[in-house]
């Protein structure tokens, strides 16, 4: 036998007794049941809310924020190890960068004086003493025709006589014809070229050639008005008998002749030597031409 209860909108179902509660129908009961358990369960059931009843849940009422309020400490660390090694990877390459710009002007400057050297050589004959020489120069020096370089500031960052790390530049003997202008970089230590030493060699051969033929052609034409005018005289017998006075090596001779007739002056030495120092060639007796080593 089935026992049917109905209470409140639920159905319960149990074997034994069918009851009908607050429908106003009556509770008939199965003798086989113990009737307090049905009437205690009529009564839980009565007291439970409806689902119509039922509070809804708490955090469908209040969802959480879909923004957070900040980082956590997980991604702080991650972002500054990020932050540090592209710090890390950018400070070398702006390193090499600076030191490449420091480079190409510590060159740009030795080329102007490279430039300025040469210029004073062509008009002064001579290499400046010093650098400052390419500046200004006492009323001495014939020819100057300066100033040959822009000196620029007189702070050391913007002095051509500055290399890009603000260490005067040296300026080096190397032989007759060639000087040298050297930056001793960035450890300014001069490490004779080696290391992170800058070098320009300035040469002149090519205006000491021309200065050479330069003098040659001077002596030349002095030869040949001494061979048109002086060479065939009268002696100073006052008869009017020629005299032949042929011009005799070696130079220093042929030079003392030619000063002591008025042809040249060698009062600034220009005459004694070629441009290398050696002492000029002359032709076979009766010295007809002057040459020199370097010329030839």
């Amino acid at each position: 036998m089935k026992t049917h209860i109905k209470a409140l909108g639920f159905g319960l179902w149990a074997s034994g007794t069918e009851v009908l509660s607050q429908d106003g129908s009556s509770l008939r009961k199965d003798c086989s049941h113990d009737s307090q358990n049905t009437r205690a369960r009529i009564m839980e059931l009565s007291t439970k809310p409806s689902k119509a009843q039922c509070p809804m849940p708490d955090a469908l009422l209040h969802p959480p924020s879909s923004r957070r309020a900040g980082f956590t400490l997980l991604e702080m660390i991650v972002v500054l190890a990020i932050f540090a090694l592209l710090t890390g990877l950018a400070i070398p390459v702006a390193g090499v960068a600076l030191r490449i710009e420091e480079t190409n002007g510590t060159r740009d400057r030795m080329a102007d004086l490279s430039e300025g050297i040469r210029n004073f050589f062509h008009d002064v004959g001579r290499f400046p003493v010093s650098l400052d020489e390419l500046i200004t120069a006492s009323k001495k020096v014939v020819g100057w025709a300066g100033p040959y370089v822009n000196q620029g500031f007189t702070d050391p960052k913007g002095n051509v006589f500055y290399d890009g790390w603000r260490n005067a530049f040296l300026y080096i003997d190397v032989d007759a014809c060639t000087k040298r202008l050297r930056s001793i970089g960035l450890n300014a230590a001069n490490d004779g070229g080696t290391g992170d030493d800058i070098d320009l060699d300035v040469s002149v051969a090519d205006l000491l050639r021309d200065v050479n033929n330069d003098i040659l052609g001077e002596i030349n034409t002095a030869v040949s008005l001494y061979n048109r005018y002086y060479r065939v005289t009268d002696g100073g017998t006052g008869d009017g008998d020629p005299v032949d006075v042929p011009l005799k090596g070696p130079w220093s001779n042929v030079l003392a002749v030619l000063e002591g007739a008025g042809l040249l002056s060698n009062s600034s030495s220009r005459y004694t030597a070629d441009v290398w120092g050696n002492a000029f060639i002359t032709g076979p007796d009766p010295v007809q031409y002057v040459t020199s080593q370097g010329s030839q």
